[in-house]
């Protein structure tokens, strides 16, 4: 056999020769144009660490978790995405939003749970966020390509009191979620407390529903009664209410005293 030339992986022309006596042949390898672009670096982040609490309360945020699934997606089917929204600062939205992920990622056969965590303008300035990659030009399915495998996965968004900005950023926000729901068994939103952005009125409505959280020794229930009345005039699904920091079981008639 003569010489038979082989392309070498990455140099473009060039080749590497045997000597195997056969006729001469030239393998050269073609450039070829890659147009699908890398995901934004430092988008996609992990869970990190989470209060992971007591035994007890592992035991009832698996019933909050499993609660919110009979809600929101009853067949379960996934591609759900739920809201999670405090009632003030310090109830602990991030660590329920964290802890029902993980029972859910647990629960779903593709294990793949995104959570969107809403951070207000000036804690987010400096990171990159998904709607600052949408508005750099960024698809939704090349961000959505960086997710590989399983998981849970976490993308900051930033928020804003202007009505303008707040509007651009829904808008990116709610195509993304559109897209992730098929690419997720759930997509889930850590959102500030209720009230403190316009981003929570205008992607709730496209969310599968929103779960508010509460502290049960400083929320009272006429404040949470306010809150599902404004919802329900915007159209906004409430699933229900998450009583975080109680020590020992409330009998629903008292309740109405709290």
């Amino acid at each position: 056999m003569g010489k038979i030339f082989e392309a070498m992986y990455g140099a473009d022309g060039e080749s590497v020769e045997h000597d195997n006596g056969s006729s001469s042949q030239q393998v050269v390898e073609e450039r070829v144009e890659n147009n699908v672009r890398r995901y934004p670096d430092n988008l996609i982040l992990p869970l990190g660490r989470t209060f992971d609490g007591n035994a007890k309360w592992r035991r009832d945020m698996r019933k909050v978790t499993i609660n919110l699934m009979v809600q929101a997606d009853p067949e379960e089917v996934g591609g759900k995405s739920v809201m999670f929204s405090g009632m003030s600062r310090g109830v602990g939205t991030t660590t329920v939003t964290s802890q029902v992920a993980k029972i859910l990622a647990a629960e779903y056969p593709r294990h793949r749970v995104l959570i969107l965590d809403v951070r207000d303008s000036g804690s987010s300035a400096d990171a990159m966020t998904l709607d600052r990659a949408m508005m750099e030009g960024f698809r939704a399915d090349e961000i959505l390509a960086g997710c590989e495998g399983e998981g849970i996965f976490r993308m900051l968004v930033s928020s804003s009191d202007d009505q303008g900005r707040s509007a651009m950023i829904s808008h990116h926000v709610r195509e993304f979620i559109a897209k992730a729901r098929d690419e997720f068994d759930w997509v889930l939103l850590d959102m500030p407390q209720q009230g403190s952005t316009p981003l929570a009125d205008s992607i709730g409505r496209v969310v599968d529903g929103v779960a508010i959280v509460a502290n049960t020794g400083v929320t009272r229930v006429p404040a949470i009664n306010a809150v599902e009345e404004d919802m329900d005039q915007l159209g906004i699904k409430l699933l229900g209410v998450i009583l975080n920091f109680r020590k020992y079981p409330i009998p629903s008639w008292l309740l109405k005293f709290l």
